[in-house]
């Protein structure tokens, strides 16, 4: 557990600092962005580790030893250098020079003793709404509930070779990467390393050419669909972040190298247009359902590559490109320049709100519930007021662009999506309204429980940044 070092270290750091080293901007070690390191920057990254969030605070620069953990450690480090006993840092030269005294191992994960993930600071979302429950510790027993129902029901070894497998009964007992990082990232946030290790290591069974898993595969281990998805593929890449913060080991390996093929394999060269797939898309075809920009933020500060920004804004200029400017809606498919994409012959609701569309809120909030991201808010905002006119219990099951309704029933996973985009809102009322429309209304469908599952995590305040742990 995290020791508060904080009033140690400011007596030391200030009685032995008196002079300022001028650097460029966004220098390693730089963590307030000042252009110089100096004995504010040691103190910032001393709170950071105590959970008091400081404000101007960069992350990417804070990480002095690049271990991919920003903690004591990082700031004593800092003092060292100010004094001139540590030359500058870049990775790798500083990774073995520890302060006198000061342990280099990382502590023992303590077991989690609650049912699902206990949030080590104060607030699990810096930015939003924190839950949208108003009890707490009940609404994390009701969650680890529904986790394991949807576990017995989805969940088998059957057909696995030895490991587990996400099955959709619907579809021949069936098995897609998407169910994979459903399940992965469901089961690391309830601490469930057995399940996490089973579903993780079935999908390293089934890796296609790139080195990504296949997004098919029928109920008896055999790949029927080839080359990989990218929403899969991302949700598996955070749950091994997180895997990594929580249980050590080689996840970490396994998150940097994922997080790398899909950069490489998955984000359009030249464009950072984000592809559907390892082998297609691109600005001619790209699907705003994938779309999870705080993801991509974890990436570049887990990994240290900048171009994960360029993903980020490119998403952005796509949504707003592509989204009606009064109800928020986005399309299932579309071009970059937000257009309809011929690419796409297999869905005749690719233009509309619609199974893949509704998506779309789940992951976008993520950004302004980790990072505040104004671009989040904002879209966030218009598309809640859609649906806070629609009335929770009115939700329907797919929309045309201009708010017109498709399917004319109450559907569970547009229901526990809408949620999400609450949170990252102002209608506050409208969020514990939807919650509990979330929760009154269950399905017996693959996609729709996952969905469920999901939101059920961000909206109750148990789906944290893997980077805060």
């Amino acid at each position: 557990m995290k020791k508060s070092l904080l009033p140690k270290l400011s007596v030391v750091v200030f009685m032995l600092f008196t002079l300022t080293v001028s650097l460029s901007a966004q220098t390693l070690g730089d963590a307030n962005n000042s252009g110089t390191i100096d004995i504010v920057d040691s103190l910032l990254i001393a709170q950071y580790y105590v959970d008091l969030n400081p404000s101007n605070f960069y992350p990417n620069a804070a990480d002095v030893n690049c271990n991919n953990t920003i903690d004591i450690i990082d700031a004593l480090l800092i003092a060292q250098f100010y004094v001139g006993l540590v030359g500058e840092f870049t990775c790798g030269s500083q990774a073995t020079a520890t302060p006198t005294g000061i342990p280099t191992n990382e502590p023992t994960p303590i077991p989690n003793n609650n049912p699902v993930y206990p949030y080590v600071g104060s607030n699990p979302y810096p930015y939003g709404i924190t839950s949208a429950s108003s009890n707490q510790s009940s609404e994390n027993s009701y969650v680890l509930s529904e986790y394991n129902s949807w576990k017995s029901t989805y969940v088998t070894s059957s057909g696995a070779g030895g490991n587990l497998r996400v099955r959709r009964p619907a579809n021949s007992d069936d098995t897609v990467s998407e169910g994979i990082g459903y399940g992965m990232l469901f089961s690391v946030y309830v601490d469930d390393r057995s399940t996490f290790d089973g579903l993780w290591n079935y999908a390293k069974a089934h890796l296609d050419p790139q080195g990504l898993m296949n997004w098919q595969i029928n109920s008896s281990g055999t790949v029927i669909g080839r080359n990989a998805a990218t929403d899969g593929d991302e949700d598996m890449a955070l749950a091994l972040i997180f895997a990594d913060k929580k249980w050590g080991g080689n996840y970490g390996n396994d998150a940097r190298n994922i997080i790398n093929l899909i950069m490489q394999y998955e984000v359009e060269v030249g464009t950072w247009v984000l592809k559907p797939g390892d082998t297609w898309g691109g600005s001619e075809c790209t699907n705003i359902s994938y779309y999870a920009p705080a993801f991509y933020k974890v990436f570049a500060e887990y990994t240290g590559d900048g171009n994960w920004y360029n993903v980020v804004d490119k998403c952005y200029e796509v949504i707003n490109n592509a989204k009606s400017n009064s109800t928020g809606l986005v399309p299932d498919w579309c071009t970059a320049s937000g257009g309809s994409t011929p690419i796409v012959d297999w869905d005749n609701y690719k233009d509309h709100y619609y199974y893949d569309a509704m998506r779309y809120p789940m992951r976008v909030a993520l950004d302004y519930l980790w990072f505040g991201d104004s671009r989040s808010n904002n879209t966030m905002q218009l598309l809640t007021s859609f649906f806070n006119n629609q009335g929770a219990s009115n939700i329907k099951g797919g929309y045309y662009l201009d708010g017109g309704v498709i399917g004319n029933y109450h559907d569970a996973g547009f229901v526990a999506t809408t949620a999400c985009g609450t949170m990252a809102s102002s209608y506050t009322s409208f969020a514990s309204s939807v919650y509990q429309e979330m929760k009154n209304t269950k399905s017996n469908e693959y996609y729709q429980d996952c969905l469920r599952i999901y939101s059920l995590l961000i909206t109750s305040g148990n789906f944290p940044n893997p980077n805060s742990y």
